[in-house]
């Protein structure tokens, strides 16, 4: 059997993200609102909670990190936003993913994706995520809805493809070469985040044994393992061996310190439960491994318990002809609902309740399909709040932030305008600047704080004010 790892991190990446870190999407004079959400799911806001009447349904917006998000808008047909009208979105909670703007590779000093080690859960703990919303301008994006009345003739599967994780993001630090593991904070004044820096937990030796819900033999060749993890090992060669219930996925020799973020495929004969996951090592002084997360993608049946009220699935349709996903073990309550919201394709639709079993109508469209099912009980309302939106990237290119406090606002004045038109006298030549205030600090856990954090870690943050 072949073996083979995907090497991340100092030899390439994965999974970057297309989010907008500008602020371009900002349109001035616009109204805003701030939807905040701490977990991933269906939310419904309604006109009446947040005081919209009267306005142009198809006006609607909403945007999370600079890009917009479709919506699902129920108006009553008359085209106006207000009173009982609402609209639906499909949620995320903050994840580390923004974070990895600020990691460099340790030898070309730029950017890469995949360098964050733990891009499950922000640097800073708080996994709250922050959309906008506004209205009166240009149409927004919306979901569409979808029916199939045939659906039940259709021919059906009952299984999807569903990720196990397991995060360390309470655990430890590691800030990079030389097992500074410390517990829980930053502690080294390097500005600049390393490959393999992040939240987790030290092990050794590192080994992870699961349970999987409801594995689904003989439909797929193989599945998936993901980690992410660094060595505590200041230096020394190392032999490292990645298992999985025993298949060998890889060997490779290494000098510490390093970090890795493989993904490996795995034939399916070894996905049966208990499922483990390790990494063994031979060399002198081994210290054992930080570990970020784990995570196995694997086909499972269609059998849900009743924890799965909110679930990420991804089918494929290889035919482009209409079929069906079969769901059992949902509890069909009366005047209950199964949602179906598919992002690739911008759709909606509700699964068919038939002798107890829901049917989920797959689109005739040859392609795969990453699918949220929620149950209609399940749906919630995010938390409402005034936006106060400062737009400092239009300040003319301004290529550098300077934030200080309001005292100092006279000196660092003085400090923009020599950097401005003084090049002879920076080894960096001339850049343009943007300063901005330091309004407010805050710091909390409740959820009136805007440091708010469902996993109850603490959050922090700054209010801007700035001026071009």
């Amino acid at each position: 059997m072949k073996r083979s790892l995907v090497w991340v991190g100092l030899v390439g990446g994965l999974w970057a993200q297309a989010y907008e870190y500008a602020n371009g999407w900002i349109q001035a004079g616009a109204p805003y609102l701030k939807l905040r959400v701490a977990r991933e799911g269906v939310y419904r806001v309604y006109a009446s909670q947040v005081g919209l009447s009267g306005v142009p349904s198809s006006s609607l917006r909403l945007f999370w990190r600079g890009q917009e998000v479709p919506l699902y808008v129920q108006d009553g047909g008359d085209g106006s936003f207000e009173g009982s009208d609402w609209f639906e979105f499909w949620g995320q909670r903050n994840d580390g993913e923004p974070d990895s703007v600020v990691y460099r590779h340790p030898h070309q000093l730029r950017r890469f994706a995949g360098l964050h080690g733990n891009p499950k859960m922000p640097l800073n703990q708080n996994d709250t995520s922050a959309y906008f919303l506004t209205w009166g301008g240009a149409a927004g994006l919306r979901y569409l809805d979808f029916s199939d009345p045939n659906v039940l003739t259709h021919p059906t599967q009952d299984w999807f493809w569903w990720r196990y994780e397991e995060s360390f993001h309470m655990g430890g630090y590691w800030a990079g070469p030389g097992g500074l593991f410390v517990g829980g904070y930053e502690m080294h004044n390097n500005p600049m985040y390393i490959a393999g820096e992040g939240r987790g937990a030290g092990v050794n030796p590192l080994s992870r044994t699961y349970t999987l819900p409801s594995p689904k033999g003989g439909v797929s060749p193989g599945f998936f393992v993901e980690l992410s993890h660094a060595g505590l090992s200041i230096s020394g060669s190392f032999t490292l061996e990645w298992k999985v219930n025993g298949f060998s996925a890889s060997v490779a020799t290494i000098t510490a310190p390093y970090y890795f973020r493989p993904r490996f495929s795995v034939p399916a004969s070894y996905l049966t439960n208990p499922l483990t996951v390790q990494v063994t090592a031979s060399g002198s002084g081994y210290g054992g491994e930080f570990l970020h997360y784990v995570a196995i993608t694997y086909p499972r049946e269609g059998v849900l318990g009743a924890g799965d009220t909110v679930l990420q699935a991804g089918v494929v349709n290889p035919t482009g002809g209409p079929w069906a996903l079969v769901l059992a073990g949902v509890p069909i309550d009366a005047g209950d609902s199964l949602l179906v919201y598919d992002p690739r394709h911008r759709l909606r639709w509700k699964a068919v309740a038939n002798g107890g079993l829901w049917y989920v109508p797959i689109p005739a469209i040859q392609d795969s399909f990453p699918l949220y099912v929620v149950r209609g009980a399940s749906v919630r309302g995010p938390l409402v709040e005034p936006a106060v939106i400062e737009n400092y990237s239009g300040a003319a290119g301004a290529e550098i932030l300077l934030v200080t406090h309001r005292s100092l606002t006279a000196s660092a004045q003085a400090y923009k305008q020599y950097r401005e038109t003084h090049p002879t006298q920076s080894p960096f030549g001339v850049h343009r600047l943007h300063r901005c205030d330091l309004r407010r600090v805050w710091l909390g856990t409740g959820e009136s704080s805007p440091g708010h954090s469902e996993s109850g870690s603490v959050g922090f943050g700054i209010v801007l004010g700035c001026q071009a």
